[in-house]
């Protein structure tokens, strides 16, 4: 087995001067260290070997030297051999040199030769020992055989693998799933004579089956990385404080040199100052000529160290939540003051750590997260109705992973952040700490946001200012972890055809969200609004309506005004500038946002061929899964479509397992009377909300599927 790490490319470049046909000044010596974070190793696996390969470009002046790790590599594609860490897990440093070869014809100057390095990756390969082999194996089989059970378990179990406290055998369960939105389980139970239901209680948790899905093999790129740089370094999880509020003593520790005393100068009562490596405070406003520690002008305060405090300034030395190390990576989170960085450390530790023990190592490593096959899930159960009269109990029990909305942040602000590092930075700002995993396959676009004080489940389902929202992500859910996987190319699903295997369908037209026209706005130099020579942009179909739906779109742009570039220049925003912004911006309303489309929905009831007795046989063969890009097919009311699976619910119980709807829409709509899925209630999600642009995208479907 292996673990993989990668970087972005990276160049090496070396100058040298020519002068009179010759070389002046040799090639210098470029030089890089890259580290990269292996991580996912099990403790006490074999480590067969470590590697490093990469693809080398080759340098117009050509290479007096190249090397990786100390060893001499050519062009194109190189392997070399690392030294595995013990244990494998770690960070692995690779240096590399490359001076060039230098060209003494080329006319008089500096001149460059550049080897470009593409696809850095560091490769450990692994073993399990026999006993883990053996108990992965055991642990597969035993989740193979407790997927198909209903269980129940205590509030705080942590394990699922066997059958917890008992099997139920409920009267109904029901699955609900609504993508970014609702996941929650209702079931109902006998009041059986084994007193079974007795553990259906508050706060208790369930484990269902689910309909069947995988997630795919995820390559995560890696937030922020800084490295420690001095040989030990505390990470605080509450940093040392001075018990006098007024006591400016940690900006004097971080810039002691901006607070030297002088002489001849009267320093105010209660001023600062540092003498000789020494902090002392002021007690008079006339102290010219009087140096600290001369006479009783000054109290000692505390060494500029921050140690050796006197009894009348009390020095609180705050509280270390772990010590780091030379060399170790630790995850940026977010700046703090001028002294200490929150960081968060590789063993999922988040604190305050000073920010001249680290150094910023630019690496952009990636972590690999295996594939993994998901066939239960936990529910834990929110509400209990027992009805006497019935005989019967039923719990209302959202997904365990609703748990993490308890939580809340402390201060969590994020700008032009990309996906890992906001991830890095939503968990790094957690008040209480939280290791689940929330992992993406997406890198792009950056994300700014504010989530502080917010719940931690927020910032990943608000339809406005949550990841999912924000990437517009397929979200997949895995007990307590989030998975966040992209959109771009949705897996086609099987068709569901009536009178095959469709027993009916609904489906649902709507043009109360149509705009066919768009007037943007910009602002003029003199705050005044700014419009287009020509006013407005209308869709392509336009005339396909009775009427014009207008909008007015403001675009935030304002004739100079100065806007950041990409590439982190900035640019005064000309007349044309801000013109240019609003015809693009007018524009993807109807390429991006799909406006001008009447939102259609439709609602199923499948019929799987597994489900009938004569198709027993092909059980399990054909497979829907949420977001899933499903044709629909009615001949008798000429309705052919194709759109993403948005919702279902499925039935759970013992010998069902089956879809009994599907809801198929526009999956990143969260108008209508839908409520966001941080925010779940029973009853509170309405599968009735609208799809806009769906009768445009269906109609590019069928066309790259040769329909009409």
């Amino acid at each position: 087995m292996q673990a993989i790490a990668r970087l972005d490319s990276f160049a090496l470049t070396s100058e040298w001067t020519c002068a009179s046909g010759s070389i002046t000044s040799g090639p210098t010596l470029a030089t890089a260290s890259k580290s990269f974070v292996i991580s996912g190793i099990p403790a006490g696996s074999t480590i067969n070997w470590a590697r490093f390969s990469g693809t080398f470009g080759s340098p117009y002046s050509g290479a007096d030297e190249l090397k990786a790790a100390g060893q001499t590599v050519g062009y194109g594609v190189q392997t070399v051999s690392l030294t595995p860490i013990s244990g494998g897990n770690g960070t692995y440093t690779v240096e590399f040199r490359f001076k060039a070869l230098g060209i003494a014809a080329l006319s008089d100057g500096t001149h460059s030769g550049t080897v470009v390095v593409d696809s850095p990756t560091v490769t450990v390969d692994y073993t399990l020992d026999e006993e883990e082999e053996e108990e992965e194996e055991e642990e597969e089989r035993l989740a193979a055989n407790t997927a198909e059970q209903i269980a129940v378990f205590p509030p705080d179990a942590t394990s699922f693998l066997t059958n917890g406290l008992a099997i139920l055998f409920p009267i109904s369960a029901e699955v609900k799933e609504q993508a970014g939105g609702e996941f929650s389980l209702t079931l109902t139970h006998p009041m059986d004579e084994a007193g079974k239901w007795q553990l259906l209680q508050e706060g208790w948790l369930i484990r269902s089956p689910v309909p069947e899905k995988r997630t795919p093999r995820i390559v995560m790129p890696a937030a922020a990385l800084w490295q420690v740089s001095a040989a030990t370094t505390p990470l605080y999880s509450v940093l040392p404080t001075w018990s006098k509020a007024e006591t400016p003593v940690d900006q004097i520790i971080a810039n002691p040199g901006m607070w030297e005393w002088q002489t001849g100068v009267n320093y105010p009562q209660g001023y600062y100052v540092t003498f000789q490596s020494k902090i002392w405070c002021s007690r008079v406003d006339e102290n010219a000529g009087h140096y600290p520690g001369y006479n009783d002008y000054w109290d000692y305060v505390c060494d500029i160290d921050g140690t050796g405090s006197s009894p009348e300034y009390i020095y609180d030395p705050g509280t270390v939540a772990e010590t780091l190390t030379q060399g170790e990576i630790v995850t940026f989170v977010a700046d703090y003051n001028g002294t200490y960085m929150r960081v968060r450390s590789l063993r999922g530790v988040t604190g305050y750590v000073r920010r001249a023990d680290c150094a910023e190592t630019g690496n952009t490593s990636q972590t690999v997260i295996p594939a993994r096959e998901i066939m239960a899930q936990v529910f834990r159960i929110q509400t209990v109705t027992v009805n006497d009269d019935t005989r019967t109990v039923t719990v209302y029990a959202p997904h365990i992973s609703y748990d993490f909305g308890v939580n809340k942040l402390y201060d969590c602000q994020l700008t032009e952040a990309i996906p890992a590092t906001a991830i890095a930075i939503l968990q790094g700002a957690t008040v209480t700490p939280d290791h689940r995993l929330i992992a993406t396959n997406i890198t792009s676009p950056a994300i700014t946001a504010d989530w502080s004080w917010g719940s931690p489940l927020q910032s990943i389902l608000d339809p406005d200012s949550g990841l999912v929202g924000k990437l517009r992500a397929q979200l997949i859910r895995d007990d307590e972890d989030f998975f966040l996987l992209s959109n771009d190319t949705p897996e086609t699903g099987p068709a569901l055809r009536y009178g095959d295997n469709l027993l009916g369908v609904s489906w649902k037209k709507d043009i109360s969200s149509l705009i066919t026209r768009v007037i943007p706005r910009g602002t003029k130099e003199d705050g005044t609004t700014l419009l287009l020579p020509e006013v407005y942009i209308d869709s392509d179909d336009i005339n396909a309506y009775p009427l014009i739906y207008l909008e007015i779109l403001d675009c935030g742009c304002q004739v100079g005004a100065t806007e950041k570039m990409a590439d982190g220049t900035e640019r005064t925003l000309t007349l044309d500038d801000c013109y240019q912004i609003m015809r693009e911006k007018a524009q993807n309303r109807f390429d991006v946002d799909h406006c001008d489309a009447v939102a259609v929905q439709l609602t199923v009831s499948p019929l799987l061929l597994g489900d009938t007795e004569e198709y027993a046989q092909y059980k399990g063969l054909i497979k829907l899964h949420l977001y899933d890009a499903i044709p629909v097919v009615i001949p008798h009311a000429g309705l052919t479509a194709s759109a993403q699976m948005s919702a279902y619910t499925w039935d759970a119980a013992p010998g069902k397992h089956r879809y009994t709807s599907i809801t198929l829409g526009e999956v990143f709509s969260f108008g209508g009377r839908s409520v966001a899925g941080y925010n779940v209630a029973t009853g509170a999600i309405s599968y009735d909300k609208l799809s806009p642009g769906l009768v445009k995208r269906i109609r590019a479907m069928n066309q790259q599927n040769g329909g009409d």
